[in-house]
């Protein structure tokens, strides 16, 4: 009896659970968009903060940039933007975290200039294979940051140039 009781109470909790996610999503208010469309400005504005002091100049300061851009505050904002803004900040932690001590993103930016750098580090036979894993790793900050201007935009924020 004890078991069909517990059984009983679990399904009623999972039930009453997906019926919660199943229902549609409340519709912010005014104020609630105008908070989240600062915010998402705000983040916009720390992370082009974040590129001039790490990209201006050479070397490129991957790690410190993946650092930076880690401390920027995206709790005030929508709950999409914080998961695309979270997959942005795992891609560049990805790359900021490369063990061969190159710039992933270089490749994407630089071209055929980095594939030398990189037989030149690395022989001509792993170059392909480290070649092509650089170009998902930048890719993937492309990709994310791509991602969080998208939702910018579905917010209303328009989305500052680099």
């Amino acid at each position: 009896m004890k078991i069909a009781i517990a059984t009983l109470a679990f399904l009623c909790i999972a039930l009453t659970g997906s019926a919660q996610t199943n229902a549609a999503p409340a519709r912010p208010s005014p104020e609630q968009l105008r908070e989240w469309r600062t915010n998402i400005v705000r983040v916009f504005i720390e992370r082009h903060e974040a590129r001039k002091m790490c990209f201006t100049r050479k070397p490129w300061l991957t790690k410190k940039y993946a650092r930076l851009i880690a401390t920027i505050d995206a709790r005030g904002c929508p709950r999409s933007f914080r998961v695309a803004w979270i997959d942005y900040l795992e891609a560049w932690h990805k790359v900021a975290n490369d063990p061969s001590g190159l710039l992933p993103a270089v490749e994407v930016i630089a071209g055929a200039a980095h594939g030398n750098l990189l037989m030149a580090a690395h022989g001509a036979d792993g170059m392909a294979k480290d070649s092509a894993q650089r170009k998902r790793d930048g890719s993937a900050t492309t990709d994310a940051l791509f991602e969080c201007q998208k939702i910018a935009l579905k917010y209303g924020v328009d989305v500052p140039a680099d």
